[in-house]
This record gives structure tokens, C-alpha cells and sequence, in this order.
């Protein structure tokens, strides 16, 4: 066929070519898709590398794992070759019985619950053993979608001693203001002696004799520096409440120092003599502590 042919384009041939044309259009579409998905995906396993939360996908009508991120081994220590199945990650991550077989049922239970459906995991809490023995608290969580799983873990560890700090740093607070309450006034309220009973318990029915440690200077410091620097003050404070408390003595924080407070199982009074002891007992207790005082 040629352009100067006035029959070179025949209705037939149009119809030809208009087909010709759409099944190219389509191919070459179907590619450039291909290749966008392929991008796509590419993309994806980049970014599930290299995402900063540890990552575990697998099979599971299998029980396998198939893939875990850069920073499930990073976290963990545990490469997919070392882990390459359920049975294999519960050995490792719980090497106590008791607690794997725990985990091993809410995690069957998971699978039976989704079985027919895609759904969410329910986050839980756990202990897992990293490969160089430690044990760190994580938020388990993920969803089911067919027969994959995708696993993430949340590092809680930190978080969970702060706010256990914090709870602890509370009640000393809390504490020490119920006990100065009381010792500096002549008649404390009702209130304040109430909640005293309930911190004292029946220690307070016998005798017992009240101490103050008055902190002058902390490495070459004197306490009014310190006092602006409740960041390094606090926590020095608080360890030494930890070392002198026992079940027959209680420590605080007072406005001068530390109160402390020592009961006797005794139904007398201790002598001079026996109080002089004691309290020497106490300060070597804190110079042991604290051996920079």
C-alpha cells in the first residue's frame, strides 16, 4: 500500500488498524504499569528496610518468617536465617517455658480469632530475650491479611522505668510532705494525721527516735548550689532515702537535710548512749552510699 493510492486505506484496513494500535496502546500501557508497580514496590521494601521500628512478616499457614527489617536485627540480633520460623523466634525470644507457652497461645489464639478475616492484631506486652542475653519490654503488635502477617515491636523498656520513676518520685514527694506536716506543727490536722497513720502503720504506736542529716556540701558544693540543680540533687537524694529505708526506719527529704525516722520493736525509749550508736549506724550508712560527702 501506498500514501497516492486512493484505495490504500480501505474501511477494513482502518478497522485493522485501529485494533493493531489499541493492542499496542494496551501493551504498552500494561508495561509502563508493570514498571510503575514494580517501582512501587521497590519503594516499599526500601522503606519497610530502613523504617526505625523492627519488622517481622511471614506465612502463616506455614509458620514461617520471610522477611524481617535492618532494625528487627538491629534491635533484636537475630537474622532471618537464624529465625526462619515461628518455632525458631519462640526459642530465642522466650527462652523461659512457662512464658513461651503463654505466648505461643495468645498467638494462636490470634491466628484462630482472624482466621476468616483481615484484622488487627491486638497490641500486647512482653519480655523478649535479645541475642546478647538482655531482656527488654516490648508492645507487640500487627495485623493479618490472608495467610501473611506483619509483626511490629515497640521498645517500651525505657519508657516503662521513667514512668516507674516518676510514680516512685511522686509518693517520696508526697511522703516527705506528710512527714515535715506533722513534725513542724505543735497540733497537725486531722487530715495530716491520718494520712501519717497510713503511711507509718503500726510502727508509729511504739517508741521511736527521729534523726536529721544536715547536708552542708556535696563535692566541694555547698547545698544552696545543689538546691538550684534539682536535676543531680534529686536523684542523689532519692538514692539515699532508697539505702536507709527498712522496714523499722524512714527516710525523707526535710527542708533542712533528711529526716529519719527509727522504730524499735523495744517498748522503752532507747537510751543516750543507744541513740549516739544509731545515729553514727546511719551516717556510716550514707558514707557508704555516698562516699564523696
Amino acid at each position: 500500500l501506498t500514501l497516492s493510492d486512493e484505495r490504500s486505506f480501505q474501511p477494513e484496513d482502518l478497522q485493522f488498524l485501529s485494533i493493531v494500535a489499541a493492542q499496542l496502546a494496551l501493551a504498552i500501557g500494561r508495561k509502563h504499569s508493570e514498571e510503575a508497580l514494580r517501582a512501587s514496590e521497590e519503594r516499599f521494601r526500601k522503606f519497610a528496610h530502613y523504617l526505625p521500628v523492627p519488622l517481622m512478616y511471614g506465612h502463616r499457614n506455614k509458620k514461617s518468617i520471610e522477611y524481617v527489617n535492618e532494625q528487627f536485627v538491629q534491635t533484636f540480633g537475630y537474622t532471618l536465617d537464624e529465625v526462619p520460623t515461628m518455632s525458631k523466634w519462640w526459642e530465642f525470644a522466650y527462652p523461659n517455658e512457662k512464658l513461651r507457652g503463654e505466648r505461643m497461645n495468645l498467638w494462636k489464639n490470634a491466628m484462630a480469632s482472624n482466621k476468616k478475616c483481615n484484622l488487627r492484631i491486638e497490641p500486647t506486652e512482653a519480655k523478649i530475650c535479645c541475642k546478647n542475653g538482655e531482656l527488654h519490654l516490648f508492645v507487640i503488635t500487627g495485623t493479618i491479611v490472608d495467610d501473611g502477617f506483619l509483626v511490629t515491636f515497640t521498645d517500651v523498656t525505657e519508657r516503662r522505668r521513667d514512668e516507674r520513676l516518676l510514680m516512685a518520685s511522686y509518693e517520696r514527694k508526697r511522703k516527705s510532705d506528710l512527714l515535715n506536716d506533722l513534725l513542724q506543727h505543735d497540733t497537725p490536722s486531722p487530715q495530716v494525721l491520718s494520712a501519717c497513720e497510713r503511711v507509718l502503720g503500726n510502727r508509729a504506736k511504739g517508741p521511736f527516735n527521729c534523726y536529721l542529716i544536715v547536708m552542708n556540701a556535696y563535692k566541694g558544693k555547698p547545698r544552696k548550689y545543689w538546691l538550684n540543680r534539682r536535676d543531680v540533687y534529686q536523684p542523689l537524694l532519692d538514692s539515699i532515702v532508697d539505702a536507709l529505708e527498712s522496714g523499722k526506719t524512714i527516710a525523707w527529704e526535710s527542708p533542712d537535710g533528711l529526716g529519719i525516722l527509727c522504730f524499735s520493736d523495744e517498748p522503752k525509749s532507747m537510751g543516750k548512749m543507744q541513740q549516739v550508736k544509731q545515729a553514727e549506724e546511719i551516717v556510716q550508712t550514707v558514707m557508704r552510699h555516698k562516699p564523696e560527702f
